[in-house]
């Protein structure tokens, strides 16, 4: 077993646990009562304080990973299946007995009762940690990891689909966020709190997304159905729209969130990026969004610092510029991986079509009361069906108080909006439902600030032109005279921009693609990098990291100006 065996008892258990076995393997069917039953025992044992707490002084992660391999499927993991499950140790709380399951599955996208079936009969000892053992963990640690080889040329158009919401339609504004996670996963609370919290926190459309990898660890376990019916029984047309979803939780690649899919995946069996665009891109009626960019940059490079992939660019609809109680300060102003612009223009000047949004990503039973951040959406109705079409169709923004109304058009076409050959006059409309007063509009062209306008009152409207002709993104900020979250800078919401022109990449403008081919990663040295990498996740896992806060005012100063 892989909890440690240092007492009689635990050996006459796995004896007990294995001669006691009765399994149908091959049989039309298994078994599944006395399978749960004795892989639970084993379970329980694994992650015992007594099994758990032996076994991981005495055999480090590294080497737990290659012993529950060896184990269950006869090999060695491979080195993204090893690093793959060492970041996600610390930042999903692993147990013993989670990297087993991982290892029954090996590349299969879930964990079954025959699998588990299989396991059982093979009668298979545990292998014992060995100088063999060490150093196959040791050599996996000094193993580089290159971009992903999936990683097409920059650009083209195929597959694409262009947005174009009707003019002059008035819209409802309706607030709430779709990233959030429960004790499905490494949360709190239960999914039927999470909803129910949401709605008494004044949300109008809110989601779980818990983590893929958490959803199914064993064939018993219906996690994703109790997240569903959960949603179900919150949902209220009209009212309350209550969608679900699921966290992509790649410690190499980062995270993305996916909404609307009848099923989900996990950095297990989509291991690569371009495997989840590729998942995605198969179910039209799903969109996924990028979440706290820069989080996990240590490894291959954070979403590949948001290289294209032409598949996904209809289902990508956002990116956040807050996450949690981080704001603007850190996702907008802070600049990106590498340059001074933000993550959202570093998206749209590869080649994305993403607008400005945000999620809470609630660890603990505070849904909806995190703070005032919001994500604001244009839509007709408060459904499911409005909240999603509204998403695909990137009429929403980014806002720090949570109830500033900002609606963004051009010819009456609204934030979202892929446009050709349209005049570039802009009106921009924002207001205050509890009348707090307004002081500047921003136009940002491309990323850039073309122009900046002191306004005064609490219901302001603005009009702007533009006479560039350009394959060009335009967005607008406009900023409050109060500070409701105290960082210092006063409150702002950001639109999602309105595109014009091709995006086959054929022409010049911002479209340009500004991915810069990197380099196979390193990979870590040596075991205490690698250690203190994943040390460092436990001690920042939702608390996010500030190692950029540096950067933070000189660069926010500069886009002001």
């Amino acid at each position: 077993m892989l909890f440690a065996q240092d007492t009689g008892r635990h050996a006459m258990a796995v004896l007990s646990w294995v001669a006691g076995l009765v399994v149908l393997v091959g049989a039309a069917e298994v078994d599944q009562a006395l399978i749960r039953r004795e892989m639970e025992e084993a379970i329980a044992s694994l992650d015992s304080a007594r099994g758990y707490g032996a076994y991981e002084k005495s055999v480090d992660v590294p080497e737990q990973i290659v012993l529950a391999y060896e184990w269950a499927q006869g090999r060695a993991p491979d080195p993204v299946e090893f690093h793959t499950l060492l970041g996600m140790w610390p930042e999903l709380g692993l147990k013993p007995s989670d990297l087993l399951s991982f290892a029954i599955r090996g590349k299969e996208p879930a964990i079954t009762w025959e699998m588990c079936a299989a396991f059982i009969a093979r009668k298979t000892a545990r292998p014992q940690p060995s100088a063999q053992t060490k150093a196959l963990a040791a050599a996996l640690l000094n193993t580089p990891l290159g971009k992903d080889e999936g990683a097409g040329p920059a650009k083209s158009s195929a597959g694409r689909v262009a947005v174009k919401s009707e003019p002059g339609v008035a819209y409802n504004t309706y607030f709430g966020y779709l990233h959030a996670h429960s004790e499905l996963s490494d949360g709190e609370g239960s999914p039927d709190q999470a909803y129910t919290s949401a709605r008494a926190a004044g949300l109008d459309f809110f989601a779980l997304t818990d983590h893929g990898e958490l959803v199914l660890v064993w064939p018993w376990e219906d996690k994703w159905g109790q997240e569903q019916s959960a949603a179900d029984r919150a949902d209220a047309p009209g009212e309350f729209a209550a969608l679900w979803g699921f966290e992509w939780s790649s410690p190499l690649y980062g995270h993305a969130t996916v909404v609307n899919s009848e099923d989900y995946t996990d950095c297990v069996s989509s291991s690569r990026l371009v495997q989840l665009y590729d998942w995605l891109a198969d179910r039209p009626d799903a969109f996924g969004r990028f979440n706290h960019p820069g989080y996990f940059d240590y490894a291959i490079a954070d979403l590949l610092h948001f290289r294209l992939f032409d598949q996904a660019v209809n289902q990508m609809v956002g990116v956040e510029c807050w996450n949690g109680d981080d704001g603007f300060d850190r996702y907008y102003y802070a600049g990106n991986w590498e340059g001074p612009e933000s993550y959202l223009d570093r998206a749209n000047l590869n080649g994305w079509r993403v607008g400005a949004l945000g999620g809470e990503d609630n660890h603990r039973a505070d849904w909806g009361r995190m703070g005032r951040f919001r994500t604001g959406v244009l839509a007709t109705e408060l459904t499911r069906e409005g909240i999603a079409e509204a998403y695909m169709s990137r009429r929403f923004y980014a806002t720090e108080d949570d109830n500033l109304c900002l609606d963004f058009r051009c010819g009456g076409y609204p934030m979202g909006s892929m446009l050709d050959g349209e005049a570039r006059v802009f009106e921009v409309r924002a207001y205050d439902r509890d009348g707090e007063e307004f002081e500047e509009v921003r136009l940002y062209r491309n990323g850039q600030l073309i122009e900046a306008r002191t306004v005064t009152g609490g219901d302001v409207v603005e009009v702007f032109e533009d006479a560039s002709t350009d394959d060009c993104y335009y967005y607008v900020i406009v900023k409050q005279v109060d500070d409701s979250d105290g960082n210092g800078r006063k409150d702002e919401a950001i639109s999602s921009p309105i595109w014009f022109g091709d995006l086959d990449g054929a022409k010049s403008g911002c479209y340009s693609p500004l991915f810069k081919e990197q380099p196979a990663s390193a990979g870590w040295s040596n075991l205490a990098v690698l250690l203190l990498a994943a040390g460092a996740l436990v001690t920042t896992t939702r608390t996010h990291r500030t190692d950029r806060t540096d950067r933070t005012d000189r660069t926010y100063k500069n886009r002001m100006e």
